[in-house]
């Protein structure tokens, strides 16, 4: 019986958690099918409207977690799919708020599950050569120049 306890309370801390994330009041999710030329980030208007028109499931997902395209790795066929979110976030709403409603609206509608991992990457650095130092084959090199 040692072992339930701790797994109860677990349990009941995720349900708890999941009863008291923040939600949109409404919110209202459509797949943008007439892709129109502009795109507009999720805004957090006064009174605590929020939307977002013809953006990428993919840069929804950037902005509700403040990543850069070089952060997210998303393969799905819907990546690319558009969607238009039009959500009330109660008028004393703050930009945080909404944020963190935004994961909850990804998470509830889309399913979305993410974690996050540290991987390495191939990094180059720019290193000034002096005229003094020749390459090999050579015979000459400007003073300002700059390798990779």
């Amino acid at each position: 019986m040692r072992f339930a306890t701790p797994l109860l309370v677990t349990l009941l801390a995720a349900n708890l958690w999941a009863q008291s994330a923040p939600r949109f009041e409404v919110a209202s999710v459509r797949v943008n099918t007439s892709n129109p030329p502009m795109q507009v980030l999720p805004t957090l208007q006064p009174g605590g409207r929020v939307f977002a028109v013809n953006l990428p499931l993919r840069e929804l997902i950037q902005a509700a977690y403040g990543l850069r395209d070089n952060q997210l790795i998303f393969s799905s066929q819907i990546a690319d799919a558009r969607f238009d979110i039009e959500a009330r976030a109660g008028a004393t709403a703050t930009r945080d708020h909404a944020v963190v409603m935004l994961r909850t609206l990804l998470a509830e509608r889309f399913n979305l599950k993410t974690h996050a991992e540290t991987r390495e990457l191939p990094v180059y650095s720019l290193v000034r050569v002096s005229t003094m130092r020749m390459c090999d084959g050579m015979s000459s090199l400007p003073s300002e120049s700059w390798v990779k």
